[in-house]
């Protein structure tokens, strides 16, 4: 899978150092603004991620490499772990950047960070994941339609949870202590099944194409 991934980063290294660009560009907006700005790189690293990925399984499709990759001895489940790398990195940034954010402004306590950045880098697995699926069941064409439902509503609940910060400190003080914990819990182990599932489905249906 290394191969694939190093292979991958060549051949889109030119709109990864753009999109890395992007990312710096929105950190060093958040760190001037500070408070919720920091929250912007969070819709912008998800969206960079999903269109990179996008961008690499269409030329992939396009240029014919997936048939001329699958001829030698490479494991279809490597294929789709290696796309996966975008959502992973730039979730990480996001995850990373975000949760800073939530203990420098003192909106969350040491305790509840680890479970904002396992949440939010799940989530852009999640969609990297779903986007994935599609992908791979409908084709690249129909396939990019997912990707931009999904960034849009995503956009919009971003933009809910950074308008409504209050309310959600709120609710968060009222569940703090051992059910929080538990619910956090509950909802990271409900969030990895779901990844899991949807890249083992995307796995499976790759693995009964015929290229």
């Amino acid at each position: 899978m290394k191969g694939l991934m190093q292979f991958d980063f060549q051949s889109n290294k030119k709109t990864i150092l753009l999109a890395t660009l992007c990312i710096g560009a929105f950190v060093v907006y958040a760190l001037v603004k500070g408070g919720s700005q920091a929250l912007t790189t969070l819709p912008t690293a998800v969206y960079l991620s999903q269109v990179l990925m996008l961008t690499s399984y269409i030329k992939d499709a396009k240029e014919g490499l997936q048939k001329y990759l699958f001829s030698m001895p490479i494991e279809k489940r490597d294929y789709i772990l290696s796309k996966l790398t975008y959502p992973l990195i730039f979730g990480l940034v996001a995850s990373l950047l975000t949760s800073l954010e939530c203990l420098l402004g003192g909106k969350m306590d040491l305790a509840t960070i680890p479970f904002i950045f396992l949440g939010i880098l799940l989530i852009n697995l999640f969609l990297g994941s779903l986007e994935m699926l599609f992908l791979v069941k409908f084709g690249e064409e129909r396939g990019r339609f997912v990707l931009f439902g999904v960034i849009i509503v995503f956009v919009v609940l971003v933009n809910l949870f950074r308008d409504h910060t209050d309310f959600l400190q709120k609710i968060y003080l009222q569940i703090e202590g051992g059910s929080w914990i538990l619910i956090a819990s509950l909802c990271i182990l409900f969030g990895g099944l779901m990844v899991y599932g949807l890249v083992r489905g995307a796995i499976s249906l790759l693995e009964k194409k015929e290229y």
